[in-house]
């Protein structure tokens, strides 16, 4: 039953080909027996031979360039040759105004001592003040003068410094201790024997307040008896 479906789609789809060139033809019965004429010819052209023409091929021949013929000299080397840049000019500089120079400031003076040497000190005299110790003796004497040369009291005298390598310890006096040297006389021991030194014993005068009333003067010293007693005045500017 299937094929028969089959075989009954199959004609109708050639009936339907056939009716696109010449119109739809009547069918017969479907137990009839169809013929169908396939010689039918067609219109298409019959095919034309084409004429050929034979092409000739041309091989191009290269011809061989000639080789350099060695003429024994030497060939001709490039030269670079060196072109220098350009060297930029300076560019001009400002030149700056000279600032004014500051005004001259006015240099602080350190404020003079009211006491200084008495002119003629220091003076070298032998021990007159302690005969009896004639040469263990070395010392320093003297007085101190206000302006109108009259004696100060009210101040001190003092020594510093080294001798033969050994320091002279709180040595210091008042004026007026000893009068052996004048009513404002003071003095101060340095060593047991004389000796040579130089800038190596200092003096100075101080008010009771311990403010330097002079400046430290060093005075030199001798090995020799008659130059034990180092004489000092002081003296008010």
């Amino acid at each position: 039953m299937k094929d028969k479906k089959w075989q009954l789609v199959g004609w109708v789809a050639i009936l339907l080909f056939l009716s696109a060139c010449s119109g739809i033809p009547k069918l017969p019965p479907l137990n009839s027996t169809v013929t169908i004429d396939i010689s039918r010819k067609t219109d298409l052209p019959e095919k034309t031979a084409v004429e050929t023409t034979p092409v000739t091929v041309i091989s191009a021949t290269r011809t061989p360039e000639p080789s350099p013929v060695d003429t024994g000299e030497p060939e001709p080397t490039l030269t670079e040759t060196f072109t220098p840049e350009p060297t930029p000019s300076p560019k001009a500089t400002a030149t700056r105004e000279a600032a004014e120079p500051p005004e001259a400031t006015e240099t602080p003076t350190a404020t003079p001592y009211p006491f200084g040497l008495q002119q003629g000190s220091p003076t070298y005299l032998a021990n007159f003040a302690h005969p009896d110790q004639g040469s263990s003796w070395l010392g320093v004497a003297g007085q101190v003068f206000d302006e109108a040369g009259d004696v100060v009291l009210d101040v001190v005298v003092k020594a510093g410094g080294s001798l033969n390598g050994d320091p002279i310890l709180n040595t210091l006096s008042l004026p007026g201790a000893n009068e052996a040297y004048g009513p404002g006389g003071y003095e101060m021991v340095l060593s047991s024997a004389p000796a040579d030194s130089e800038e190596q014993i200092w003096v100075q005068l101080f008010d009771l307040n311990g403010s330097p009333l002079s400046p430290q003067t060093y005075i030199k010293t001798y090995e020799d008896c008659e130059k034990n007693l180092i004489l000092i005045h002081f003296k008010e500017k």
